[in-house]
């Protein structure tokens, strides 16, 4: 039960946290590190069969248990050495702890398929919140949980959900709808019109300002999951069709409804924010909810796609970005051989001069392979593109895997685009799915050697 309050409160960043002096521990984390270590005998067998199995899966367990070490014993050797310790219990409590938990507690294909069905539950839950918080936005309802984050380019309101960004609610619902079809192989089900409509509805308009950008990747995405290979060109055309009719609709009438939800004018954008996967520190994230009053309220623009993308001026998101990967790759290179450790980086950046903007006690270089240098230098920046190469074979090689490929395709997916952006590699939901897809690999391994055997006798 543990376990399934864990995957259904996976993407629930900012609902029911634990408040522990300055730092802010999920409800899923608890969850589902508790069940880890309730699961210890178990996980313990298997983690053991899996360091004697042969192919990719052991150099993964291997590669997996030298980067933790590695990532933990240089964070101990940061000053101060609390800074460290709290990024080695993110790391136990955010991404090892629920892979731990998923990998002992499902043990069979019908497993599974409850797992998979629990993740589905919570994020119908967190969707149809999220669709409420933007309603309630621009109708003055309240929001019960206050998201005010609008950038400088004009565009309204955005859905974050339970999460503390729309970015991280973004990436939540791609995993979901991985999570998605590994369930529908799995039973033996077509993936539903409006399951997926659902998913690709909320992924439309929580990246509404570059929703010309992802017209075409969306229309595509939807028309692989199906898997209607005769029907692919006819379904992408009209998924195109009625997501291009969506994004010039959508802004037309949230244009047209009156301004009920107030934005405090000195609130920066909140996609210069960055959360840790654990016990980190609070964001300072522009949706808190008692940070909403303490401006003076101000109009907010009417929704608009912005005209500056790409520019790197521009102050919402990209300029600030790009200034804090250059000083965090000035970092890297003063420290290539094992970094600045984990916890380190904010007084590194401090120590060159460079103050990251809208960060906590923990600033994070927003960057998967510039942060992973930072922890662990050179070393870890290899172990950790490894792991990415071994996951990849392991994908390739479960392509007739009912669960394991779509679920290993979205790790991948988010990973690598997400990383680039995002500090994303021991994040809670990423090491929940990699954990459902190793142990469907793992499980369809014990379902076929039982069938061999019950056929021979």
């Amino acid at each position: 039960m543990l376990c399934a309050l864990g995957l259904f409160t996976m993407s629930w960043d900012r609902l029911a946290n634990i408040g522990l002096g300055p730092y802010n521990v999920k409800l899923p984390v608890v969850l589902l590190t508790v069940a880890a270590l309730l699961l210890i005998p178990e996980w313990w067998l298997r983690g053991a069969g899996w360091v004697r199995a042969r192919g990719p899966l052991r150099w993964l367990v291997l590669v997996a248990i030298v980067m933790i070490v590695l990532y933990s014993v240089r964070a101990l050797f940061v000053s101060p050495i609390t800074a460290g310790l709290a990024q080695v219990v993110a790391l136990g409590t955010g991404a090892v702890a629920p892979a731990l938990a998923v990998i002992g507690v499902v043990r069979s294909r019908a497993d599974v398929v409850w797992a998979l069905r629990w993740v589905l539950a919570g994020a119908v839950v967190a969707g149809l919140f999220g669709l409420w918080q933007l309603i309630a936005f621009y109708t003055g309802l309240p929001q019960l949980i206050a998201y005010t984050g609008v950038g400088t380019s004009g565009e309204g309101g955005r859905i974050a959900a339970f999460n503390y960004e729309p970015a991280y609610f973004a990436y939540f619902l791609v995993l979901v709808v991985a999570c998605r079809v590994a369930l529908a192989r799995l039973t033996g089900m077509k993936v539903g019109w409006w399951s997926i409509g659902f998913f690709g509805v909320l992924l439309t308009l929580v990246n509404a300002r570059s929703l010309l950008f992802l017209l075409p990747v969306l229309a595509l995405l939807l028309a692989v999951a199906w898997r209607a290979h005769r029907a692919l060109l006819l379904r992408g055309v009209v998924a195109a069709v009625v997501l291009g009719a969506l994004s010039f609709a959508v802004p037309s009438v949230l244009d047209a409804l009156p301004r009920g939800q107030a934005v405090a004018s000195s609130v920066p954008s909140s996609t210069t924010v960055s959360a840790e996967p654990s016990a980190t520190p609070e964001p300072s994230d522009a949706g808190d909810a008692g940070d909403a009053g303490d401006s003076s309220p101000t109009e907010v623009a009417p929704p608009q796609l912005p005209t500056n993308v790409f520019d790197p001026n521009e102050q919402s998101s990209n300029a600030p970005r790009l200034d804090l990967y250059k000083a965090v790759l000035r970092v890297d290179l003063d420290s290539p051989l094992l970094g600045v450790g984990a916890g380190g980086l904010r007084d590194a950046l401090a120590r060159s001069g460079y103050v990251a903007p809208n960060q906590g006690l923990q600033v994070v270089a927003n960057n998967e392979w510039l942060q992973a240098a930072a922890d662990g230098g050179v070393p870890l920046l290899v172990l950790e593109l490894a792991f990415v190469v071994l996951v990849a074979v392991l994908w390739w090689r479960a392509r007739r895997d009912a669960a394991a490929q779509p679920l290993l395709a979205g790790w991948l997916t988010v990973l690598l685009v997400g990383g680039m952006l995002t500090s994303y590699y021991f994040d809670l939901k990423l090491w929940i799915v990699l954990g459902l897809a190793l142990a469907a690999i793992t499980t369809a391994d014990a379902d076929d050697s039982d069938q061999a055997v019950s056929a021979s006798s």
